[in-house]
């Protein structure tokens, strides 16, 4: 992934942006306050908590900005798993809690190739891309992934998932199989994986840490689930795709 900028705007008002087809990814976030974008020509209209995502090639304008706050960032990676275009009021707590991470460890550095801010704003991605999902879902499979996600680390069993949205065990399974063509072992098992993925690429902690944090206590058959279904021991994973060890 490279980055090209990172701006925070605080309120003052901005010039307009002329006409540019995009040489990068461009996603900005409108913390409070409008904006008016105008992109391939199509006129978007953006209010507080809303997100605009605008992909390499995508040609774009935006008009005088008054009284907003916002924060934008300019990056590339090939094969990125994009956004949508616009999305209404996608902002939870916690991308606000990573979005003021990402300005603290910005005020310290001011590179934006280092680790710590890879890791916040692929932290920020993977936050919208969920929040995203969970709007076009229903909502008891919200209810069962959010679940997912807070116990993580825990145990996680069919009749807990099913005691804490208040319907049977064969209920929950059959809407989440219907809904998101997995069984909920297998949402939690890949959610776990990605968990791991993240922290093997973006983070310093150690196999049995990663494993712990990712919810697989035992750390043998983290290794052997790791494996077989990312195709990569975890060590071979992060030897590849660690942030921390890739060359200048």
């Amino acid at each position: 992934m490279e980055f090209y900028y990172y701006n925070r705007h605080d309120y003052d008002t901005v010039i307009p942006l002329v006409e540019l087809k995009l040489p990068f990814h461009a996603l900005t976030v409108l913390l409070d306050g409008e904006m008016v974008y105008h992109v391939n020509g199509v006129r978007v209209e953006l209010h507080s908590g809303d997100i605009i995502f605008q992909p390499k090639g995508t040609v774009r304008t935006r008009d005088e900005v008054k009284n907003s706050q916002y924060v934008s960032f300019n990056f590339y990676e090939d094969d990125y798993d994009f956004l949508p275009l616009v999305s209404k009021g996608l902002l939870s707590n916690v991308a606000l809690h990573i979005i003021s991470a990402y300005d603290e460890a910005w005020k310290t550095t001011r590179n934006l190739s280092e680790p710590r801010l890879l890791f916040l704003f692929r932290a920020l991605m993977e936050e919208l891309r969920y929040q995203s999902a969970l709007k076009d879902e229903n909502e008891l499979v919200q209810r069962i992934k959010n679940y997912v996600h807070t116990h993580l680390r825990e145990k996680i069993t069919l009749a807990d998932v099913a005691q804490h949205v208040f319907f049977s065990v064969p209920y929950v399974e059959k809407i989440f199989k219907a809904e998101t063509g997995v069984s909920i072992i297998r949402y939690v098992i890949d959610t776990r994986l990605q968990m791991a993925q993240r922290l093997l690429r973006d983070t310093a902690d150690d196999l049995k840490t990663v494993a712990l944090e990712s919810g697989f206590p035992d750390y043998n058959f983290f290794s052997r689930t790791f494996k077989k279904n990312v195709g990569l021991s975890p060590l071979a994973y992060r030897k590849q795709y660690s942030i921390f060890l890739q060359k200048p």
